[in-house]
């Protein structure tokens, strides 16, 4: 679950145990974005951190890991790179589908559309941008 995030802990344990089979196991998925792998990362980390609204407190909401222990209880961790090759229209998109990211009635939407625009000029190569992750793999002990 990429929006893991969201879920209220016990709630969210005590739903998976009542509907898991006997041996099943929860998994959930989520992407780290490589916020140093490069200039383009960094480029677009910085986008984030102008305009995105309460920003740090969802980016530190997304890497808890504690709260994948409480709805999970004892996990496994596997972690997979992973990457976006990422037109402009992508990229745009992709930065503007965060919930924190100011929309087109916003004031400063105008400055973000021409930071996204000057990112891409930047750093793209062959029409695209590279954005890498870390995908891990959160996988729960069997469930009795």
């Amino acid at each position: 679950a990429q929006a893991s995030h969201w879920f209220d802990p016990k709630g969210s344990r005590s739903e998976f145990l009542r509907i898991i089979k006997p041996g099943g196991r929860i998994v959930f998925f989520d992407n780290y974005r490589l916020e140093e792998a490069s200039a383009a990362a960094k480029a677009y980390e910085s986008i984030l951190v102008k305009f995105g609204h309460d920003y740090a407190e969802s980016k530190h909401r997304n890497r808890n890991s504690l709260r994948h222990e409480l709805i999970l209880g004892p996990f496994e961790l596997v972690s997979l790179p992973n990457s976006q090759n990422l037109t402009l229209e992508a990229l745009a998109g992709r930065i503007r589908s965060s919930s924190y990211m100011p929309n087109q009635d916003h004031e400063s939407y105008p400055a973000l559309e021409s930071a996204i625009e000057k990112m891409f000029l930047d750093h793209s190569k062959d029409g695209e941008v590279l954005i890498e992750y870390e995908t891990r793999i959160y996988i729960s002990h069997e469930q009795k």
